[in-house]
């Protein structure tokens, strides 16, 4: 058996990219002694999968007796839509199909869409980016190496004139269920709508105990709503999934005892994560900043209050919000943006970026690529001065929104 090392290069020191950016790398293979192989080629794939298991389907059926049964089976709900799969012959093996030992070199280069979503890693879907070589080898297991890249559209805050609105959210509690304790009262108000990974969330939290219970903590939580569709494979219905999972967490202790109101400030540092975005067909990505404020008990201890907010991957230029009066009044649900034309960055340090801190999850039935992204973490722009070192900032007086609702159960359109 021929000892073989294939390896991937691009040209990109962070392996970052842009819609409609121009790619360059090279293939390096080495041999320690002559192959048999009819070529080497390339594959540049881009692509977004759903993939989850559908509700069960009862049959009847008729058994070898003339019996009735019922049987149960579950289907998978998939879907795909592709950026691009271009395939290029790096070497060609002609008539003596022997590819020499030693070293080789292979420089490849190709455009990526101009229009396309940026990296992702779901629970129930993916939107990856990847280069695979393979040699092509008669009567023998192809040698075969895939190395994925990450795609980052531009979304610009700044261009996105709702972001950079305070909005204000408050309910009431009734503690307790069958022994009532009491209501309990709170307001949250953050200074905009729109973030980058690195920014802090400054939230100040307006509390009123009007309970027989003391409230004993409050958590702040960034949410990521992640929504797939695709298609049964057993009836061709379409179908739906919102999944949310946690980013990041931040909890305050804190005691105010019946009848007693206090005002807090609590601080959330957004990581390394996707922007919001709703560019591809069959994969949606928002956030939502979560409040919990606890009250002592088991049950029905506890008010939530969530209000969307918008990542981005540029933030906002330095403007004076705390100065802004009279916010206007937010929806339930930010609409995520569509990608925008890349800021001017004139005197600007390179950008920052850094691993998104969710990795591929295992699906069924997925392809042969789809094994190689262990350990494949996509990346995102990063702001590390944007950090919790920032002061405290002063809230104005905001808008009350409604209360935002999420279904996280699969939904047959």
């Amino acid at each position: 058996m021929v000892k073989t090392n294939i390896q991937i290069f691009y040209d990109s020191s962070t392996n970052v990219y842009a819609p409609g950016q121009l790619v360059h790398g090279n293939v390096i293979i080495e041999l320690e002694e002559e192959m048999k192989a009819r070529a080497v080629v390339l594959h540049m794939v881009g692509k977004a999968v759903t993939n989850w298991s559908c509700h069960e389907h009862r049959e009847i059926y008729t058994d070898s007796s003339g019996n009735r049964q019922t049987r149960s089976r579950t289907e998978a709900i998939k879907d795909n839509e592709v950026y691009m799969e271009n395939k290029t012959i790096l070497w060609d093996g002609g008539a003596d199909e022997i590819l020499p030992e030693g070293s080789h070199r292979y420089d490849f280069s190709f455009n990526l869409p101009l229009i396309c979503p940026p990296s992702f890693e779901g629970n129930f879907g993916y939107i990856r980016y990847y280069c695979s070589v393979k040699i092509d080898r008669p009567w023998r297991f192809d040698e075969k190496e895939i190395s994925a890249f990450s795609v980052l559209p531009f979304f610009d805050l700044n261009t996105i004139p709702y972001s950079i609105s305070p909005v204000m959210k408050e309910s009431t509690k009734n503690l307790g269920f069958i022994c009532k304790h009491g209501r309990i009262y709170a307001r949250i108000i953050i200074p905009k709508t729109g973030y980058v990974p690195g920014e802090t969330i400054w939230a100040q939290i307006e509390m009123k105990n009007m309970s027989s219970r003391d409230i004993e903590g409050i958590e702040v939580s960034l949410m990521e709503l992640s929504r797939f569709h695709g298609h049964c494979s057993y009836s061709g219905h379409g179908a739906s999934k919102t999944h949310s999972r946690l980013v990041a967490k931040s909890r305050k202790e804190v005691v105010i005892q019946g009848k007693q109101t206090l005002t807090e400030q609590i601080s959330l540092q957004v990581p390394p994560v996707v922007p919001s975005f709703n560019n591809c067909r069959i994969i949606q990505v928002d956030y939502q900043f979560k409040v919990e404020i606890e009250a002592h008990g088991f049950l029905n201890n506890s008010l939530k209050i969530e209000i969307p907010i918008l990542i981005g991957t540029y933030p906002l230029n330095n403007i004076p919000i705390d100065t802004l009066t009279d916010p206007s009044r937010a929806p339930d649900h930010l609409t995520p943006p569509q990608p925008t034309a890349p800021p001017m960055e004139m005197d600007n340090p390179p950008p920052t970026y850094g691993e998104s801190i969710f990795g591929p999850e295992k699906m069924e039935n997925e392809d042969e690529d789809a094994t190689n992204f262990i350990g494949f973490k996509p990346k995102y722009r990063y702001f590390p001065l944007a950090g919790p070192t920032m002061d405290p900032i002063s809230f104005p007086q905001g808008s009350i929104i409604e209360d935002s609702k999420s279904d996280d159960c699969c939904v047959i359109s």
